[in-house]
């Protein structure tokens, strides 16, 4: 569908379900409707805008660390996402503190007024196809050069024929033409097989989008099951799980330091950018390590020596969170960005999204659990679930190394196959001198069969 409808789609989506909640009552109870419109119109609204990120190309350094700034883009883009956390919080001072509006008003004004927005510039400003990458565009200039390198050539072929032609025996060209007037007017279909011939073109092109359609579900189902992609979907669930979990436990988990983290939750835009930015250094998968490192300690540090833990270990837990919380999504979009190509980039990031989504579902029976018998069993699990964390990124490390490897292999046999071309391939002036000596030849068989009309003539 691309970007632009897709965004569109998220944010009408959104303003709806905003618009449900502020109209809902206990008579008009649409409370888990709005909610699932919400939630459906949150990721929808915001992946269309990942393909930006393709303006911005592979850089030309020669250090590998360094390839590209997609990453700070997309960071850039999540660092504007963690601003919304602040929205909640000025609608809250309207309706509690200042008394401006009512709790249905201030819903009603973001469903109707700063949603619309939103919608407006995705109509106007997003692309209704995705940006292509650097390589594709490499790509499709190669392949246009060589189709118009093998027109020339076909056109030089022709002429050539064409003189050749016209330097034969004049009863010979007769006979040709008679020769190809006769096979032209055999392959003539009869008038009773004219309607099948014309729908022929039509069949095939069905055969052919068909065929396409197939590929594409084929490549789709091939990225799924590689190595590159399925240890993405538990480590998306379980990093989400965690997530959920910790803001849920925050209040038992750090009594001394939950103000503290609330008020940096909304600073969470804060480090954003400077891990998009270290993954454009040294890495995604490096960084998704960092940030999966910060989720693991800050749930060590709630519980050492004990539960609730130390003072000082509440608030740098605390603080461990917020890093790990600003980064959160964005990493799993970054990797995306880098792996995969731009046509399959939305599937590959929804199908993770919604895997995270199905972790997040587990968050409350183990919330529950957690109240009746106690945080220790589910702090343990946390930390088991973050240290199998590491597992999953380096399956992952593993397959870029591969896919990077069988890149420069190919590379290598590309870059021979052209210097052998390029020394077998004779160059313009062996090309003029070569046609030039055509040329001659025909000439001279020219003169020699005019010679031999003669002396015929003489003869007779």
């Amino acid at each position: 569908m691309g970007p632009r409808f897709a965004a569109a789609a998220g944010v009408a989506a959104a303003a709806a379900g905003w618009g449900l909640l502020a109209v809902s009552s206990v008579s008009f109870n649409c409370f888990y409707f709005a909610a699932f419109l919400i939630g459906a119109g949150v990721e929808a609204a915001f992946l269309p805008c990942l393909s930006v990120s393709n303006l911005f190309p592979k850089s030309s350094s020669s250090s590998s660390s360094s390839s590209s700034s997609s990453s700070s883009v997309i960071a850039l883009l999540g660092c504007c996402r963690s601003l919304a956390f602040a929205v909640p919080l000025v609608l809250r001072a309207l309706v509690l503190q200042l008394s401006l509006l009512t709790a249905r008003q201030a819903l009603l004004l973001y469903a109707c007024l700063l949603l619309p927005m939103c919608l407006l510039a995705a109509v106007l400003f997003l692309p209704p196809k995705p940006f292509p990458q650097l390589q594709q565009l490499q790509q499709q200039k190669q392949q246009k050069q060589q189709q118009k390198q093998q027109q020339q050539e076909k056109e030089t072929g022709a002429l050539e024929d064409k003189s050749t032609f016209e330097a034969a025996d004049t009863a010979g060209s007769i006979d040709t033409a008679t020769a190809a007037a006769a096979a032209a007017a055999a392959a003539e279909p009869e008038p009773a097989a004219a309607a099948p011939a014309a729908a022929r073109p039509a069949a095939a092109a069905a055969a052919a989008a068909a065929g396409r359609v197939w590929e594409q579900a084929r490549l789709f189902m091939a990225e799924c099951c590689s190595l590159s992609y399925w240890p993405l979907l538990p480590y998306c669930c379980s990093t989400l799980l965690n997530a959920v979990l910790f803001l849920l436990l925050l209040r038992h988990l750090l009594p001394a330091a939950y103000t503290f983290c609330l008020l940096l939750q909304p600073f969470s835009f804060v480090p954003c950018p400077l891990w998009g930015v270290l993954a454009d250094r040294a890495g995604v998968l490096l960084t998704m390590g960092l940030v999966n490192a910060c989720a693991l300690v800050s749930w060590v540090c709630c519980c050492l020596p004990g539960v609730p833990a130390a003072v000082l270990l509440q608030f740098a837990a605390a603080a461990a969170f917020v890093l790990h919380l600003a980064f959160l999504m964005s990493q799993i979009y970054c990797y995306a960005a880098a792996t995969f190509q731009p046509h399959t980039l939305g599937r590959m990031v929804g199908l993770a999204a919604a895997a995270a989504g199905v972790g997040s579902l587990l968050a409350a029976p183990l919330h529950a659990h957690a109240l009746q018998h106690g945080l220790l069993p589910v702090l343990l699990l946390a930390i088991g679930l973050a240290a199998a964390n590491n597992f999953l990124l380096l399956l992952l490390a593993l397959a870029k190394k591969r896919n990077n490897k069988l890149q420069q292999k190919q590379q290598t046999q590309d870059d021979v196959e052209a210097q052998q071309l390029q020394l077998t391939e004779p160059t313009g002036q062996q090309q003029q001198q070569q046609q030039q000596q055509q040329q001659q030849q025909q000439q001279q068989q020219q003169h020699q069969q005019e010679d031999k009309q003669l002396s015929t003539l003489q003869q007779q």
